[in-house]
């Protein structure tokens, strides 16, 4: 191979070196795609698992015990608390028909006011829905569910925000 390199008097020829140069770039070049294709592949082959040991140690740790159980009593309290809203909006209703009852409403202030307490029910009745959503996601959210404190419910009815007429 270096007799290749040199002519018969000892002298190094250039073009034959910059071929040999290229030649071992091109190798090296492949050989670094190669690597990278393994190590990619070897990526792709292990991501289930590499991703199933990342969820454990990210739901076991101590950071979303407690924000998860926090959570919880969050939701549940935001949902009880909507509860006791639409009910009371639907004493107010109760309260206003009976005071009303067999009133002259010439000018519409009554079914006004009627319409009024109705649309603020509705709206506290939407918003406990959502609340009780969010609880039911997060019973079911794998990053959650299990840290769900014994004591409140495993999930919500969405009849729960109703309250009866």
């Amino acid at each position: 191979m270096i007799n290749w390199l040199f002519d018969e008097s000892g002298d190094l020829r250039l073009g034959r070196l910059a071929i040999l140069i290229a030649i071992g770039s091109l190798f090296l070049c492949a050989l670094t795609t190669a690597l990278n294709g393994l190590t990619w592949g070897g990526k792709v082959i292990l991501a289930p698992f590499i991703g199933q040991g990342d969820t454990r140690i990210q739901v076991e740790s101590k950071e979303n015990r407690v924000a998860a159980q926090k959570k919880f009593v969050s939701l549940y309290a935001d949902v009880q608390k909507y509860q006791a809203m639409a009910a009371a909006a639907d004493k107010d209703i109760l309260d206003y028909n009976a005071e009303t009852e067999g009133k002259e409403d010439s000018n519409g202030a009554i079914a006004a006011e009627k319409a009024r307490l109705k649309q603020i029910k509705t709206g506290i009745q939407n918003t406990c829905r959502l609340a009780v959503a969010n609880y039911n996601a997060a019973a079911v959210s794998i990053t959650e569910a299990q840290f769900r404190p014994e004591s409140l419910p495993a999930s919500i009815s969405l009849s729960s925000c109703e309250v009866a007429k």
